[in-house]
């Protein structure tokens, strides 16, 4: 699957689960060349600021893709700092489109938590099932299926739906996040 194309089926997952009605401000991160943080300035009308560890991405993004609510930065959340002017709770939407795996998954959380808008964020996250991925010979990349449950059980709205028909590809709206500690 092409990581850099935003897809229908993702598209509507996205906007039945992924934002709260009155969100406004989302970030992407590891945004790659920007489809999805220009599908969210374009389509769902939310300030954007796609962020991606790679300046050649952030310059293609930049390059192609302009609108008064969408920005790029460059930024790696495999860091243990918060961009520049990213604000505690003033996220509505953080976006992470196959970039999961590759993050130190405990901390990004618990970073992610910080960042998010009181009772109405929520983590988007798109992922290869990477059980699925290895049964149709596609290679063994993405997050095991314990991972991705353990992750929903986390969080107290977390519905999944698939992204490809055969659900090698899946994705998740974690919403409204417990406190650090509660169940």
């Amino acid at each position: 699957m092409d990581t850099f194309v935003l897809r229908e089926p993702e598209w509507r997952g996205f906007a039945a689960h992924g934002q709260h009605e009155t969100a406004s401000t989302a970030i992407d991160v590891g945004c790659g060349r920007g489809s999805m943080s220009g599908a969210m300035a374009l389509q769902g009308r939310l300030r954007s600021t796609g962020y991606d560890w790679s300046e050649a991405a952030v310059a293609v993004a930049r390059e192609s893709l302009s609108h008064p609510l969408l920005s790029f930065e460059n930024h790696d959340f495999g860091m243990p700092v918060r961009p520049i002017g990213l604000q505690s709770g003033a996220v509505d939407v953080i976006c992470c489109r196959f970039v999961l795996q590759y993050l130190d998954l405990p901390a990004f959380i618990a970073h992610a938590r910080c960042l998010l808008r009181p009772g109405t964020g929520t983590v988007y996250v798109v992922t290869q099932v990477r059980e699925e991925m290895a049964k149709h010979s596609l290679g063994g990349e993405g997050l095991p299926r314990a991972v991705i449950a353990e992750l929903r059980d986390q969080w107290p709205t977390a519905p999944l739906w698939p992204v490809t028909p055969r659900g090698e590809v899946v994705a998740l709206a974690l919403r409204s996040a417990r406190r650090a500690g509660s169940r």
